[in-house]
């Protein structure tokens, strides 16, 4: 703080002083947060995806929790979870698995984003064909939902920008180039509602060149 010399009494005890009172608070919170759960509770968690969880309540509070069927051993499912032992006075945990950091998932995220904060994108664009190629090799919800919502997005832009030309001879020539944005999206669509797609589709589809 820049200070060569302080009154322990004014300066230094009342800092001990409030960081002991911090730290004082904080237990009793955690503790108190532990004491809450009386009873068996079932909430929603990711474990990885969404899954039933039954927390473990008893009278001197929270003893762990479980999630059913989750890990799988020579082809019969299992219940993970982690509870309290009370003969070895220990927590201990069943059937839990820890992974690496998933670098691939970090940069697609990474990219995801960026493209979601972009006006405009090309679909020639080798960045974004080899970033779709990858998330739909992985095929996961999240992955693929963002991404259809991006050429969707993408979509929509060039639909607007048909629909409001004046220009008789290049409103003849915008369908085309709308079209693959929906066509793609449509392609690999498990997951958004596929009628709003489709009718834009055929829409622009029946339009080519008028």
């Amino acid at each position: 703080m820049g200070r060569y010399y302080f009154d322990v009494n004014k300066f230094l005890y009342p800092i001990v002083d409030n960081v002991i009172s911090f730290f004082d608070a904080f237990r009793n919170l955690y503790r108190d947060s532990f004491a809450s759960y009386k009873e068996d509770k079932i909430i929603k968690g990711f474990f990885p995806f969404l899954r039933d969880v039954e927390i473990k309540g008893s009278e001197k509070g929270l003893v762990g929790f479980v999630v059913r069927k989750t890990a799988q051993f020579y082809g019969e499912w299992t219940d993970t979870s982690i509870t309290y032992n009370k003969e070895w006075d220990m927590w201990q945990a069943w059937n839990i698995t820890t992974n690496p950091v998933d670098k691939e998932k970090i940069e697609i995220e990474d990219k995801l984003t960026r493209y979601e904060k972009k006006d405009k994108i090309n679909l020639s664009d080798a960045e974004f064909f080899n970033l779709e190629d990858k998330i739909i090799q992985r095929n996961l919800n999240t992955e693929m939902t963002r991404l259809i919502e991006l050429l969707v997005k993408f979509g929509d832009k060039k639909y607007d920008e048909w629909k409001n030309e004046q220009n008789h001879f290049r409103k003849a020539k915008l369908p085309k180039a709308v079209l693959p944005y929906y066509q793609k999206a449509d392609k690999i669509n498990k997951h958004l509602d596929a009628k709003p797609l489709r009718e834009k589709i055929k829409e622009l589809s029946e339009n080519i060149g008028q």
